[in-house]
């Protein structure tokens, strides 16, 4: 099952909504106002 959250572009400081679902063991994620993309672990996420 997925889910939505908040998160911070670390780069440009970007506030947007995270769609997300299954993975093994991370999720890559992606700002929407620059494009930067970054791998983020479970347990960073608290999954």
């Amino acid at each position: 099952m997925g889910y939505e959250h908040s998160a911070e572009c670390t780069s440009c400081h970007n506030t947007f909504t995270v769609s997300e679902g299954g993975g093994f063991s991370f999720h890559l994620l992606r700002c929407e106002k620059c494009g930067k993309d970054k791998s983020v672990g479970f347990e960073q996420l608290g999954v």
